[in-house]
């Protein structure tokens, strides 16, 4: 299970914040205006490293927290693969179909970002 760190009695997650130098990002707005974004860095087609940001609930906040750290150490086929209910799984979450939905939709853009920056380059 994910970890987290208490701040002034807030939750903040351990993998929330932008990453320096990212190779790949991307926001992704729900349709109640919220949104989730996503950050890799990605070194021989495996993510390193992952974090996230969300204007979301705390059930968005967890979804993205798991799936960041799900996704660290996943090639990008399996993370681009990963499924709504791999992750309501892993976080032991009941509800939040939307907050996880966004969560992987924002995942898998920044890997298409990824790959499209790439290609751009060869």
């Amino acid at each position: 299970m994910f970890t987290d760190t208490k701040i002034k009695s807030k939750t903040v997650p351990h993998n929330f914040g932008p990453l320096k130098n990212a190779s790949g990002n991307a926001r992704v707005y729900s349709s109640d205006g919220g949104f989730a974004e996503f950050w890799i860095n990605v070194q021989n087609e495996q993510i390193v490293q992952a974090a996230f940001i969300t204007s979301n609930s705390k059930e968005c906040m967890l979804s993205c927290s798991a799936l960041a750290e799900i996704a660290e150490g996943m090639k990008l086929s399996r993370a681009y693969s990963f499924s709504q209910n791999e992750l309501k799984d892993y976080a032991d979450l009941k509800t939040a179909a939307g907050c996880t939905e966004n969560a992987i939709a924002a995942l898998k853009e920044a890997i298409l970002n990824y790959q499209k920056a790439v290609t751009e380059i060869t």
